[in-house]
């Protein structure tokens, strides 16, 4: 019983290629780490320059947002004030309205006043002159 443990594979021993595929994947795992460690200090090795420049980055991105702020608030102010010229517009187009309808009316009875007038005056030229009384 002994000897059907020991010998095998089923009792616990490895064989050659088996470590040699754990002595690969050890060598791999060992090379990704250290190609990080590699590429974390050649980014780092600028003494935290590019710290410095990410840094310069988020300053003209704040910078530059709040340009955008300020100028959309311009905007709504903008806005703000052509909405109320237009209602100021609305406003004086109605009074002209009805200025317009008032004038209407005063033309109309003046025609009529005018044509009155007329009838009068052919009514006087119609029964001639006036004579002048007696003295």
């Amino acid at each position: 019983m002994t000897e059907t443990m020991c010998s095998g594979n089923g009792g616990g021993e490895m064989n050659g290629q088996e470590i040699k595929g754990i002595i690969l994947h050890l060598i791999g795992c060992l090379l990704i780490a250290y190609s990080g460690y590699l590429l974390g200090t050649a980014i780092l090795s600028d003494h935290g320059n590019g710290a410095g420049e990410v840094r310069q980055e988020l300053q003209r991105t704040e910078e530059y947002q709040r340009q955008a702020e300020q100028r959309v608030g311009e905007a709504a102010g903008t806005a703000s004030g052509i909405a109320g010229s237009i209602e100021s517009g609305r406003k004086a187009v109605t009074d002209a309205q009805g200025t317009a309808r008032l004038l209407e009316g005063n033309i109309g009875r003046a025609g009529a006043i005018i044509t009155e007038c007329q009838q009068i005056t052919a009514g006087v030229r119609a029964r001639g002159p006036v004579k002048a009384p007696a003295q």
